[in-house]
Formats: structure tokens, sequence, C-alpha cells
């Protein structure tokens, strides 16, 4: 079998149709997982779609925030009824936090399950009211409730004509453009946020020491013992002339004091000036500039210090902005985003400016390699300045690093445009980076932070989150911290629920611990399947040669082809799966079933789909299987599998 994907817990944003394949068969074992507890199919994938539709995308992250908003908010905006009808779903979603906590898929960045338990209690009394709040529905809701009130009932016959009729004479377009300005702001605020690599972060210690050094908290820290209790400034709220002066030459910002008509003038020191404001140090009283007492500990923390003037937007766009940041009307933030992946998706690897530059064009742009193109000289003249200011933003900041002298002209961007200058994140750049995009509940995966996190917990979040290398070294600090002993990691991986989880998962454990582990797995039953797929996938054995051995190695060898089908049919579901080994021929096609039947495979539920839902599309002659395969063609037709997939499966 071809590698395929894990029943994954992240998409990217672009996979939205591979997404919403992954849900029927995620919702299924679900469900058979809950044996009576209260389980509601809609409430689960809308809870999924909530979490794909985030910024971050991890389908596992819950916060006693994010099950607030979704109970008070999505909930009310997208189910139309009455609440008898929707009473249950509150208990619905412990349900579904508690299948992802048995899953090992409960994000170890979000909060645990006691306390989303908590917010799901404090949500329920007041989940009825916000569910009936016309406020809070959303434009399909709000349409639908105007008719069902009018009498309207789409199912019945003409129901759906009077429903269009309806809808052309209109109905509260007030509350609906209200509804759909709400969706609007949150699509923005949810616009998806590059995820950044799993890393060596420095520990805390480490970056306090290093974040002291840096040219910010020196000037941060020499501008307020300056300040005292405080100075004099313009009307305009600019430090005076004199003022401006001294500061220059104390800071030594390099900014040419010759002649200049304000403070605003001088760009490093406005800079260093907005940086104190920024970070809460100091603020503006009628005209006069005065330290803020309870922040004053900041410069006793350099690195706390650092984090707080980091959300200060005027940081992060020169005095006159180029036409990129007006047009986006968004202060830098977005192009800060962007230059923070690319840096964070390097880590130590040297990055040519000219190279961020083209990529961050391209974004937003479009390619605009030809020098001679229109766009192309606007988008020079424009946004690569806003983009040089950026990076000499990380660069004050102790973020980044350059091969050579790091000259900057406010107004042009770097001093010397053609010079080949590349950069790289430091060690503190990576604190800075992974520590901001945790605060924002962002994915920053840090090495070494897993080892106290149960083993499914580690070794969900591995084949999700990190790359070959990093997932092993995290694997193996695991270890080292639970006495070297690969039998929880065993144990983690038969407990999952889902088979292609649990390949991915002892792929990568394998790959720390070494290939004596598949030959462990290999005498558990649960596990034997999966450890003879890899097996003959890794070149450690063939099942076509064991298929003509012996009887018990033949046994072996249709353990492990069983195994390979039913995870492309929970992969897949049965429609899918009938859909893709449809051209085989008839007796291939009653070969599998036959396979599957006396394979002895231990997932009986797996089995038991095949048997009742997968075959039966597969079996028989002629017409009636061709019109079955027709049929499962035509419903999975608009969720067929892509020839390139973002993320392999370890094997």
């Amino acid at each position: 079998m071809d590698d395929t994907d894990l029943v994954q817990w992240f998409y990217d944003s672009s996979d939205t149709d591979e997404f919403e394949q992954s849900i029927e068969m995620r919702l299924r074992r679900a469900d058979a997982w809950a044996d009576g507890a209260v389980f509601d199919p809609d409430t689960a994938r809308e809870a999924l779609r909530f979490r794909h539709d985030s910024r971050d995308g991890r389908l596992g992250y819950w916060t006693p925030e994010l099950v607030r908003e979704f109970l008070t908010e999505i909930v009310p905006e997208r189910f139309t009824g009455g609440i008898e009808h929707y009473a249950h779903v509150p208990e619905a979603l412990r349900t579904w936090l508690r299948f992802l906590e048995h899953a090992g898929a409960l994000d170890p960045h979000g909060s645990d399950l006691s306390g989303l338990e908590r917010a799901v209690d404090e949500c329920a009394e007041d989940f009825p009211a916000a569910f009936a709040e016309p406020a809070r529905w959303g434009p399909a809701r709000i349409v639908a409730e105007a008719a069902l009130a009018s009498g309207i009932d789409p199912a019945t016959p003409g129901g759906a004509e009077r429903l269009n009729a309806f809808m052309a004479d209109g109905h509260d377009s007030e509350a609906t453009a209200a509804a759909v300005a709400r969706q609007h702001e949150r699509r923005l605020r949810n616009q998806r946020t590059p995820p950044l690599p799993a890393a060596e972060v420095p520990a805390p210690g480490r970056a306090a020491a290093l974040a002291s050094e840096t040219e910010a908290v020196r000037a941060a820290t020499a501008f307020l013992d300056w300040l005292g209790e405080g100075r004099a400034i313009t009307q305009k709220g600019n430090l005076r002339k004199a003022d401006a002066v001294a500061l220059v030459e104390l800071l030594g910002t390099g900014d040419d004091t010759e002649s200049f008509a304000s403070a605003a003038d001088l760009p490093v020191l406005h800079w260093h000036t907005e940086l104190v404001l920024g970070a809460g140090l100091a603020r503006r009283v009628k005209q006069r500039l005065v330290p803020v007492a309870k922040h004053a500990r900041l410069t006793r923390d350099p690195y706390a210090l650092l984090l707080a003037a980091w959300e200060a937007e005027a940081l992060w766009r020169p005095q006159r902005p180029g036409l990129f940041a007006a047009r986006r009307d968004d202060d830098g933030s977005v192009l800060r985003l962007l230059v923070e992946a690319l840096l964070g998706s390097a880590c130590d690897i040297d990055l040519p400016v000219a190279e961020i530059r083209r990529r961050i064009a391209a974004a937003v742009y479009g390619d605009t390699d030809d020098p001679d193109d229109l766009r192309g000289m606007v988008v020079a003249l424009t946004l690569y300045r806003d983009i040089d200011h950026v990076l000499t933003a990380l660069h004050r900041f102790g973020a980044i690093e350059s091969d050579r002298e790091w000259e900057i002209d406010d107004e042009v961007g770097l001093a010397d445009p053609a010079a080949e200058v590349s950069v790289r994140l430091t060690d503190l750049g990576r604190a800075l980076l992974w520590t901001k995009r945790r605060e924002a509940g962002l994915a920053a995966p840090a090495l070494g932070e897993l080892t106290g996190c149960p083993a499914s917990v580690m070794l969900m979040s591995v084949v999700e989150h990190y790359g070959q290398d990093t997932g092993v070294e995290e694997i193996r600090r695991w270890l080292a911290a639970h006495g070297d002993d690969p039998a929880p990691l065993l144990e983690a991986i038969a407990a999952n629920p889902f088979r292609t989880s649990q390949s991915a998962m002892l792929g990568a454990a394998a790959d720390a611990v070494g290939p004596e582990l598949l030959d462990r797995a290999g005498q558990d039953r649960r596990l034997a399947p999966i450890a003879l797929m890899l097996g003959n996938l890794r070149g450690r054995l063939d099942l076509n040669v064991l298929m003509e051995g012996t009887e018990t190695e033949r046994a072996q060898a249709v353990l492990g082809i069983a195994e390979q089908i039913l995870e492309m049919l929970e992969h897949l579901g049965p429609e899918g799966y009938a859909a893709s080994v449809g051209d085989l021929p008839p007796e291939s096609l009653e070969g599998m079933a036959a396979l599957i039947a006396e394979s002895g495979h231990p997932d009986r539920w797996l089995t038991g789909l095949f048997a009742e839902e997968a075959a039966p599309l597969l079996a028989g002659p002629g017409d009636r299987r061709r019109a079955g395969l027709e049929a499962a063609r035509d419903r999975a037709r608009h969720a067929k599998r892509r020839k390139k997939r973002p993320k392999k499966r370890r094997r």
C-alpha cells in the first residue's frame, strides 16, 4: 500500500476537502467508543470545523475560553430550531472532549480534561439563553427561523419553493447584515498563522541572560535612568530637541542630529522611545513623559521586558510605512508574522534577506521576479522597506543575527540594497518567537517539553507536529525520563482507537528505539498486524514471500495485508475505499473480502465495518457490482484523495 496519512488532528488551511473527508470515520469511531454516553455527531462535527477554522488549526487544542466560544457563539449561530432539540449539546461536547483524551489527541498546550469539563459545566448554565438570543444567530439560521415562524417547512411538498419566495421578498436584512459582519470579523481574526517547527528553546534563565545583552534592553534601561522622575515634552508628545540630542549620544543611536526639526525625525531614537512607551515603562501625562512605577520591575527582568515590548505595533513599522502597510491597514503585524514564520521555519539556517523579500512579496502580490515589471518595482520601493524595518526590529531585540554588519536607512530599507546579507534566528529569537506564539494559542513545539506527558499524548504530538529528527530526539528524551522502558510506548499505541494513528506512532517509536521495537510489537496481538505491515514497508520482511511459505507464515502475511486494507478503509470510509479499488478485477475484490474474513484481525469494529458496508459494494458479478461501485464513486467523488499530500505517515 502507498504511504497514507494518519487520522490527523491538524490539517493545513488549504486542505479543507481532505479535512471534511476525514470527519465521518472519525465520528463513527467516536460513536462506537461512547457506548451509551451522550454523543451527537452534529456537535462533534461542528467542534471539529470550529477548531479547523481557527488561527492554529489544531483539532485537539481546547481551552475554557474556546469551550465558551463554541457553546455560546458557534452553536447558536449554526444550529436551527428550539432549545428542546439542542439541550444535550454541552454534554455531547463533554463526550467529544473525553474522546479526544482517549485518542491522545487532546493537545498538551491547551487545558487538561478536568479544566475543560469545569468549563462545560459553567457554560451549560448560560447555553439555553445564548442559544435563544437572536443576536447570536448566523445568516442561515436567521432566514430558517423566520421561515419556520411563517409556517414554511422546506421538508414538506412545495416547501423549498415557498422558502425561495420568502427569501426573495426579504426579511430582517439588518440582522442578517450584522450576522454576516460577525462572521467576516471572525474569519479575519482566525486567519491561519503558519506553524513553527519543533526546536530547541533556551531555558528561562539562559533566555534572561541573553536578553540583558540586547540593544533594546540596554537602551531601555539607560533611557529610564535618564528619564528619572519625568521630562517635559512638546505639545505633539515628542522629546524636546535638547533632550533628543542628549539621548542620541547617551544611547549611541547614530542618528544625525546636525539638522532636524523634531525628535520624531530621528528614526532610531524614535524607535527606542516607542519601545519604552509600548512596554509600559513610561507614559505621556499632559506635556510630560513620566515613568510607570508598576512596570519598573521589567527593568529587572530583561526577558519579560522584551516580551512586553514585542506587542508594541509601532516598533514593527517604519515612521513612513510603504504602500503595503497602508493597503492592508494592519500596522505591520501581518508582515511581522510572515517574517517570523520564515525565520522560524529556517531555524539555524542562514536565510538571505533577498530570499525573505522574494517569498513575502510572492505571498502578497504574486510572482515579482521580473525586475522590469512595474509591479516588481513598486514592491521593491514599498514592501521591501517594510520588511527591512521588521528585520531591523528583530535585530534590536536580539532575535536575529546577520552575517555582516547590519546597516539600515529608515527611509529606504537596507543602506546598501545590493548587499547580499543573510540572517538567522538566534537562541534568544527562538525563545521569544516560541513564547509569543504560545501566548497567542498557536503551535510552537519545544524539544523536551513532552517528557512529563503520558506516552499517548507525547507520541501523537510527535507524529503531528515534529519532523523526523526532532521526533526521534523527543521520544528519546521521554524514554530517558521514564527509565528507558519502551513498554509504556507500546501500551499507549495499542490503546489508540485509530489504526492509522497506531501505525504512525509505532513507526515513530521504532525510529527512536530501533527496529527491535517492531519485533517486540509483533508479540502483542493488538499490534502484530501493524508490525508486519511496517516490517514489509521497511524491507525487514516480504509479505509476498511469506504468502507462499508455511501455514504460519501465510497467516502472518494475511494479517499484514489485512492491516493495509483496513487502514485504507479507516482513512477513506467504506464508499471512498470501494471507489478507490473499484477498477480491480472482480476476483481480486472478492479475494479482499475473503482475506479480511480469514485474517483474525484484532480490530473487530473495522473488520465488521468492512463486512457490513465495504464488502457489499465490492461483491457480486455484473450490473449489481457496477451499480454499487458507481454509486460509491459518486458519493466519494467530491472528497477524492489528492495525489500530493502535505504530510506522510512515518514508516
